[in-house]
């Protein structure tokens, strides 16, 4: 009886000591929020996830319908080589893949020394990086430096690089939303725009291209609307990725202004000065050699007029190798013309208000020969009066003359001009303007298809040129051969006398 009474005594205070924790019954009740505090939560989530998709149901569902068929092209539509069954994978995106494991690695600056293969900035293999972490995690097998019949990582970099590239599809929506273009026509844009974006990410594997542009035409919307901070850091971010949106930059410092150069300038160097600084630390030869030289190989890639002209870096046969620096160069210099161009509309457009709003404050209310203008506040927005869809049309004119000056062409090279050009043909008005995005789509569409074949070299060069010059000739804006005299209206005589004696006598 004694031995049970002390087992009792000690079970007892056993629980003693363990009453504290529970010693209010309501704690572990209050310690949990209640489901009503979790349905806020996820309410509330689900509020702002609907809010940000809310409009954008075709970019969407592109978007899906894209992932959707690049995974099932790759492992149905197999290929049978020397008695294997392999996935149709693309075979530029392993590269890229091992520069991402070399900067979840820690060693930034050796993504050009590793045999990636990279020619473009490192931002391209920091947006791999969640892919490269994972298929070190689950031991994913990759077509690097050898090519594999059935590369596992695949089953998880398709379906991430193609969602990567339908950014470029959000950001051209946005845009489009943003210059008032109609609601079916921005449907079929995007349905058009897929279609061109299909190849470079399913068949080439080049997302960073569409993932640049639509950082950049993001930045150009932020331009747009007057929120410059914002649209210098969208365009550092995109030319990190891939600096042929250099290309757009005098575009988009036409829209802002020369006065606020200066802040677009370094926010738009700083994202890619940080990851080249550590790069150059790292491997400053490897480095020079992939940004500068440029290498192309014309006997594997597309063969232009300008492939003679090009410098040879060595290499024979299929090795053979030559420069593309100086042609690119050359497309620079013209995108700066482009902006140049533009600029001198936009500063017309502000000689115009200012002269309207001279005639508007010098004018009476009684004289019929008064015609009522925008005052200089009104006037002053951040584009000062200049349509938006002129700006489209010369981000794809200058977005066009890489393709126009390469030495050696990749069929993804056409993407950026002819989906950038679509979204200009979009925002043509009147009935007329339906007719051009038509032919625009329908362009856009045959030039994707032909730059896939294997032509004879002049052939498939003059045919390309030929679809991406009309898909961008389509986008013409309406006014802009009028911004000129339109913006400097010519007073009436009888209404220059009047000012003039206005000025004399305030001045005497």
């Amino acid at each position: 009886m004694t031995m049970v009474q002390g087992s009792s005594a000690h079970r007892r205070a056993g629980e003693q000591l363990a009453a504290p924790a529970c010693s209010n019954p309501g704690h572990a009740e209050r310690s949990r929020p209640p489901a009503s505090e979790w349905g806020a939560v996820v309410g509330r989530w689900g509020r702002v996830l609907g809010g940000c998709l809310r409009g954008r149901a075709w970019p969407l569902a592109m978007t899906v319908a894209s992932v959707v068929g690049a995974m099932g092209w790759s492992l149905l539509a197999v290929v049978h080589s020397d008695g294997l069954v392999m996935w149709r994978v693309p075979g530029d995106i392993w590269g890229t893949l091992r520069g991402a494991h070399v900067v979840a690695w820690g060693d930034i600056g050796g993504v050009y020394r590793a045999g990636t293969g990279l020619v473009s900035f490192p931002g391209t293999a920091v947006l791999l990086v969640p892919v490269a972490l994972v298929s070190s995690a689950l031991g994913l097998t990759e077509s690097f430096p050898y090519p594999l019949p059935h590369p596992t990582a695949w089953l998880v970099l398709g379906p991430y690089e193609v969602v990567l590239a339908s950014v470029a599809l959000f950001a051209v929506d946005a845009l489009a939303r943003r210059l008032a273009v109609p609601a079916g026509r921005r449907a079929w844009l995007s349905v058009t725009g897929a279609i061109v974006l299909f190849p470079v990410d399913a068949l080439w594997g080049h997302p960073e291209d569409a993932v640049a542009v639509g950082l950049l035409l993001y930045g150009l919307r932020a331009g747009l609307d007057g929120r410059l901070v914002s649209a210098g850091w969208l365009a550092g971010a995109a030319v990190a990725v891939q600096p042929l949106v250099l290309l757009g930059l005098p575009v988009v410092a036409a829209v802002i202004g020369w006065r606020r150069l200066p802040g677009l300038a370094v926010r738009t160097a700083l994202p890619a000065a940080a990851v080249l600084a550590v790069c150059l630390v790292g491997a400053e030869h490897a480095t020079v050699h992939a940004l500068l030289d440029q290498p192309n190989f014309p006997r594997i890639d597309r063969v232009t007029p300008w492939t003679a002209l090009a410098p040879r870096l060595g290499g024979r046969g299929r090795s053979l190798a030559v420069a593309a620096g100086p042609g690119r160069l050359v497309a620079l210099a013209g995108a700066v013309a482009v902006g140049a161009g533009l600029w001198r509309c936009r500063w017309a457009t502000v000689v115009g208000a200012r002269h309207r709003s001279r005639w508007v404050r010098a004018g009476s209310a009684a004289s019929p020969m008064v015609v009522p203008g925008p005052t200089a506040d009104a006037a002053a927005g951040p584009i000062l009066g200049m349509g938006g869809s002129a700006v489209v049309w010369a981000l794809a004119v200058a977005l066009s003359l890489r393709c126009l000056t390469e030495s050696v062409m990749d069929p993804y090279y056409l993407w950026p001009p002819l989906g950038v050009g679509l979204l200009a043909a979009a925002t043509a008005s009147g009935r007329a303007g339906g007719k051009r995005f038509a032919v625009a789509g329908a362009a856009a569409v045959a030039t994707t298809v032909l730059a896939e074949l294997h032509l004879v070299w002049w052939v498939w060069w003059y045919g390309v040129t030929f679809g991406m010059l009309v898909t961008v000739a389509c986008g013409f804006p309406d006014r802009v051969g009028r911004w000129r005299s339109s913006s400097v209206p010519r007073m009436p005589l009888a209404q220059q006398e009047r000012e003039h004696c206005a000025l004399g006598s305030s001045r005497g």
